[in-house]
């Protein structure tokens, strides 16, 4: 017995009232044929996302190896250079004594920073 079926034979037949009990079951049929393809659509993309993730943290880890670094050095890089910026920022937003002798070291460690990060990405 197929509800589906049934109900388009009911509205092709019927123009009245339709049989309760068999609208909802043809409703809730419906409802977990699409959560069920729901569920399948989400599940396919986690694993597709995570697949995606997996190999980028291969290359990464291939780039890093080239350069003897870990990957927790890479990421405290990544966090230095946002510290530099920030730090660098609040000098020339404040008016201190002499700025530009701290902000000029700062920047040419950033500089190097940065560098050595978009030397990795590159490779």
């Amino acid at each position: 017995d197929d509800l589906v079926g049934k109900r388009d034979k009911i509205r092709d037949t019927h123009t009245g009232p339709v049989d309760e009990e068999v609208f909802r079951a043809i409703q809730e049929e419906e409802e977990e044929k699409v959560g069920l393809m729901n569920r399948n659509f989400v599940i396919t993309e986690k694993a597709l996302a995570a697949g995606v993730r997996a190999r980028d943290r291969t290359l990464l880890l291939e780039k890093l190896k080239v350069f003897d670094m870990s990957e927790d050095e890479y990421n405290i890089l990544s966090k230095k250079v946002k510290y530099l910026r920030e730090r660098i920022r609040k000098l020339k937003r404040n008016k201190t004594k002499n700025p530009q002798k701290d902000v000029l070291t700062l920047q040419i460690e950033l500089d190097d920073l940065v560098g050595m990060r978009d030397k990795i990405r590159d490779t």
